[in-house]
């Protein structure tokens, strides 16, 4: 069977469709208020714009060699570099949390103690 995320407090098994990434969702089992951890976020984040970045390097290289790029040239490159950022960004984004979700394990908390744990960033 495969991996699913857990309740940290009753132990219950989540489906990936009820996990939602950005805000509070309710265990099925124990209807405690849980939330997808920081730290899991913010590295989803960094993929998601890892990947689009490739994106965008690769349709540049593309474009790039597909013909001599001129003085004005440059401002069409620019262009072609900021819509297809845009969109790899917007299309990686949407996809990237489906199919991080069952790569990589949500790590869950129980909202009410996250919003008492208090947060330090290193220096």
């Amino acid at each position: 069977m495969a991996r699913m995320p857990e309740c940290p407090d009753c132990g219950a098994r989540i489906e990936f469709a009820r996990v939602i990434l950005n805000k509070p969702f309710p265990c099925p089992s124990c209807d405690r208020e849980l939330i997808v951890a920081e730290p899991y976020i913010t590295r989803l984040r960094r993929f998601c714009r890892i990947v689009a970045m490739m994106v965008v390097l690769f349709v540049l290289y593309k474009f790039w060699i597909s013909g001599p790029i001129t003085a004005g040239g440059l401002g069409l490159v620019l262009l072609v570099a900021i819509l297809t950022g845009s969109v790899a960004l917007v299309v990686v984004a949407m996809f990237g949390g489906i199919f991080a979700k069952r790569i990589f394990l949500p790590q869950l908390e129980d909202y009410e103690e996250s919003k008492t744990k208090p947060r330090y960033s290193a220096l």
